[in-house]
């Protein structure tokens, strides 16, 4: 089974579907490409109080809820059936029939763009609490010797970069150069297609609800003339999607804070209660506990841990217990490397694609 960039989800539910299958017959290679894994992005609940956190909360409040029913599950603000659960947490949850159906999987491979990614970040695809990423200059890439400086080491993808001058003048003002066609697309272009935009997010969300109370209801024989939209109004999504995309490349990342919060909160006293509140404050101190947990091997890494939430931090040991084969790919070619990573077009550019097709299909593919 191989997927790709949004395929997660359907794959996990594809696993539940052959399930039967599985007891008559042994899966072999379970395979991802820049594919979303356990969330979308730090959790906004998570942020500290840097000065990018407000941008950060603003993204993934707009970005949750202008991208219908998927939106609101990737970005993990969904309540599954009656579980209380996001779809995520009950899909990596250890005793779910979705982790049963993947851990029969003979062999987990997954590979994961490094930079230039702006569809999924590397800690999405990478099933990793660490970006090492954020700053190449910072470190020294690690390549697996004989796939051409594409794939890093998995099991030392990273060292530390020898020190070097201070960053100069020249070199800052190119860095914000590059910057500017990005400003001005935005400026230009959000005031008139973020309000087309919003509406017909609306109007497509609560269709989308809709059509889910329907199929779980099963009235689900909906015609699909109902639910087309004009092709300008898709232009504009397309458009501002690009835009979220975008966003969500440049945005700074959010990090587990030293712990101060943590002891802010020693003094926070549950007030007796009873029945589900009980079960809540369980929650919350379970939750509590895990944060303290990684907060105290954050400071051991070399690499700072990303403010994910609670159920995010499970999911990824849950899935690492599957024991992944995780490559770092760096796409040096072209800046569209969720596109190059897979060859999407036959194009030079696109050429390091094929490096890792290869990998996959002399390395690790299992017949």
């Amino acid at each position: 089974m191989a997927e790709y960039t949004g395929g997660s989800i359907r794959a996990e539910h594809l696993c539940v579907l052959v399930h039967g299958l599985y007891e008559r017959s042994t899966p072999q290679n379970r395979s991802t490409s820049t594919s979303r894994s356990e969330t979308a992005d730090p959790s906004p609940t998570m942020a500290s109080n840097s000065a990018a956190s407000w941008a950060n909360q603003i993204f993934n409040i707009m970005g949750a809820r202008t991208l219908c029913m998927s939106g609101r599950q990737l970005f993990g603000i969904d309540t599954f059936r009656d579980t209380g659960k996001p779809l995520l947490a009950v899909l990596a949850d250890p005793n779910s029939i979705f982790m049963s159906g993947l851990a029969k999987f003979k062999r987990h491979t997954l590979y994961s763009n490094i930079v230039n990614d702006r569809s999924a970040v590397h800690y999405t695809t990478g099933i990793s609490k660490t970006d090492p990423y954020v700053d190449m200059s910072k470190v020294k890439a690690n390549f697996l010797p004989g796939w051409n400086d594409v794939i890093l080491d998995p099991v030392n993808p990273v060292s530390p970069a020898p020190p070097t001058s201070p960053e100069t003048l020249r070199a800052s003002v190119e860095k914000w150069t590059r910057r500017v066609p990005f400003i001005l697309a935005l400026t230009l272009f959000i005031p008139l297609g973020v309000v087309a935009f919003l509406v017909n997010s609306a109007v497509q969300t609560m269709r989308s609800s809709r059509r889910v109370r329907l199929h779980e209801s099963g009235l689900a024989g909906i015609r699909v003339e109902d639910f087309r939209v004009n092709l300008w109004i898709k232009e504009i999504r397309e458009a501002v999607e690009g835009a979220y995309e975008n966003l969500n490349s440049s945005q700074g990342h959010e990090y587990l804070d030293d712990g101060s919060s943590l002891e802010e909160e020693e003094g926070h006293e549950v007030s007796p209660v009873s029945g589900d509140d009980d079960e809540e404050d369980d929650e919350w101190e379970s939750d509590r506990e895990l944060l303290a947990l990684e907060r105290k091997q954050s400071r051991q890494e070399m690499f700072p841990t990303l403010a994910l939430a609670p159920y995010q931090f499970v999911a990824i040991q849950a899935l690492d217990r599957l024991k992944w084969r995780k490559y770092p790919v760096w796409i040096h070619n072209h800046r569209h490397s969720h596109a190059a990573i897979i060859v999407r077009m036959d194009k030079p550019g696109f050429d390091e694609g094929r490096v890792v097709l290869r990998h996959w299909v002399t390395e690790e593919f299992l017949v």
